[in-house]
């Protein structure tokens, strides 16, 4: 009785631990046409907007039966035609390629073993820049210096002058901060 019991509970476990493969066996037979894999991949970053020329890293993790070349394709948005890199081994299960300099907007998806990934979209924009600094200088009193209209970034007044920053950019801006040497 208690061997029997065990050969049962060994039997259980058995199944429980190999009861998703059976599954995915079982889902791939009964449905042939269904999207079912042994292969599965998560990519990271998704859709994302970029600066003009920045690089941006994809990162393509895999379960299941791990791929022996993974591949990341990408194409211009406005192109048909799909370039494709191989993705280095990162850690653990996970794959990564770098979009070196990247200039326009680009869709990406990445395929290993039956997996393929949804395709994603990499929107760039070009980053406000400034334009003009120009910084209106009223200096001390004691100094008996008319105030000032300055246009560079670099400058050094008197001790005590008080100043006032206008800074015009090529584009809006939702914040911004300035660091003083």
């Amino acid at each position: 009785t208690a061997t029997g019991f065990g050969v049962v509970a060994i039997v259980a476990v058995a199944f429980l631990l190999l009861a998703p493969a059976a599954n995915l066996a079982f889902e791939r037979a009964l449905f042939p046409w269904s999207n079912v894999a042994y292969t599965t991949v998560n990519v990271e970053p998704g859709d994302i907007e970029l600066p003009v020329g920045e690089n941006q890293s994809i990162v393509a993790g895999f379960a299941g039966r791990l791929p022996k070349d993974p591949r990341l394709e990408w194409r211009r948005t406005a192109d048909r035609r799909w370039q494709v890199m191989a993705m280095l081994p990162d850690h653990e299960n996970k794959f990564l390629q770098v979009l070196e300099k990247v200039r326009d907007d680009l869709a990406y998806r990445v395929r290993g073993a039956q997996a393929v990934s949804s395709e994603y979209k990499i929107s760039t924009f070009v980053p406000p820049g400034i334009e003009d600094i120009a910084v209106q200088v009223r200096y001390p009193e004691y100094t008996g210096l008319q105030p000032d209209n300055i246009h560079q970034a670099s400058l050094s007044v008197v001790r005590g002058s008080r100043l006032q920053w206008s800074v015009a950019t090529s584009g809006e801006i939702a914040r911004a901060r300035m660091r003083f040497a």
